[in-house]
């Protein structure tokens, strides 16, 4: 496991409770999707209106992860984002595998969903 999980960290987002931590996340993680299903949905039927959801909630996401992440000369930004995707990807992998059956399976992923919840936490000193 990486040597930084191990950090133990009790600053908080703006002085905020974790659940305002751990619901902002699940908004994030949210949105990127909503992007994402706005740019399929627009490929589908070139409606503008699809392009118009997606450019707010960029919008609203860019707003709501500067919250949460650190300015800094990385690309620790982005790489923010693309974990908040990854974990909400590994848990809906997880859902499938659980609800067909195949519950180990199932919690392999959501094992993995939980690995990189940490790595986002610790890195962004949540």
């Amino acid at each position: 496991m990486l040597d930084f999980l191990k950090q133990k960290n009790t600053e908080k987002l703006n002085d905020k409770d974790n659940g305002f931590n751990e619901d902002l996340i699940k908004v994030l993680q949210n949105l990127v999707h909503i992007e994402s299903h706005c740019i399929d949905s627009w490929i589908k039927t070139k409606d503008d209106l699809w392009l118009q959801v997606n450019e707010e909630a960029r919008k609203d996401r860019t707003e709501l992860l500067d919250l949460i992440v650190k300015k800094s000369e990385g690309e620790e930004w982005c790489l923010s984002k693309h974990t908040l995707v990854v974990i909400l990807g590994l848990i809906e992998l997880g859902n499938r595998k659980y609800s067909s059956g195949e519950i180990e399976e199932g919690k392999k992923y959501f094992d993995k969903a939980g690995k990189w919840l940490g790595i986002f936490l610790v890195k962004n000193k949540l």
